[in-house]
């Protein structure tokens, strides 16, 4: 039964300038994944990592990076992979037998599918073989030069059309998705269920318009195509102790259900 879970960049990075891999964070979360990591795909975001050089190289509304600002794209590209290395390292510590895998290198340029026909039985084998394949938001270099970003959400929706998962997890720095907004209102609660027909009433969060991935509109966006191909897709904290454990051992949590 495989499952994918997609680590937000808010639940493994933090706001810090001098060290924003959130290592406390991310090794709870790889000792709560470790005794559930059997046929599993991971992706993770780049959260702190990545949102500060889209604000400051102003291109959060395009995700495009001129063919003129090589160095730039450079630099992002080695942060972006550092960030996973971090994570995989993580990961391994905890006893996951954790696998780096590069996007850029095996999805196509349009970020529509993957490169190459037989890349979907080589996920397979690695699963059987035990591995778990670690996925991560980052560039991708196009044709003419230019780089455009490739997110860790339309990086799930990719792995989730072409794998057919039994579950897919969303973990966020919230319990799930909401109608009111949760930090002034201590009362509220996740919405149980979210379709097409109800996303108009999803709070609309002003941090989203400084996030080049379009932050949690469009994630559960993408989380409602996903659930197209799941048999369950979930949003639910990733930074509330337990939460994961009890959630991946079948017990009922609150969070919300993503229906097509």
């Amino acid at each position: 039964m495989t499952q994918i879970i997609k680590l937000g960049g808010s639940v493994i990075t933090r706001d810090s300038a001098t060290s924003p891999f959130d290592a406390v964070n991310t090794a709870r979360l790889a000792r709560e994944l470790a005794p559930h990591a059997h046929d599993t795909i991971l992706v993770h975001g780049t959260g702190h990592v990545g949102k500060p050089f889209a604000i400051d190289h102003d291109y959060v509304c395009s995700g495009l990076i001129g063919a003129n600002r090589k160095l730039l794209a450079s630099t992002i590209n080695s942060a972006l992979h550092r960030l996973n290395e971090a994570v995989v390292d993580t990961l391994c510590r905890a006893g996951i037998a954790a696998y780096s895998v590069d996007p850029a290198i095996h999805f196509d340029q349009q970020m529509m599918n993957f490169r190459a026909a037989d890349f979907g039985p080589q996920l397979k084998q690695l699963l059987q073989a035990g591995r778990v394949p670690v996925f991560f938001g980052t560039l991708m270099p196009l044709g003419n030069g230019e780089f455009r970003v490739f997110s860790s959400d339309r990086i799930t929706k990719i792995l989730a059309q072409n794998m057919a998962p039994d579950k897919v997890v969303f973990l966020s720095d919230v319990a799930g998705v909401f109608d009111r907004d949760v930090n002034s209102d201590p009362l509220a609660q996740p919405m149980p269920v979210v379709a097409r027909d109800n996303l108009s009433s999803m709070f609309a969060d002003e941090s989203d318009k400084h996030d080049v991935s379009g932050g949690m509109r469009a994630k559960i966006e993408y989380a409602i195509d996903i659930a197209t191909h799941t048999k369950r897709c979930i949003v639910a904290s990733g930074v509330e102790h337990g939460l994961v454990t009890r959630l991946l051992s079948g017990d009922d949590v609150v969070c919300s259900e993503i229906r097509p």
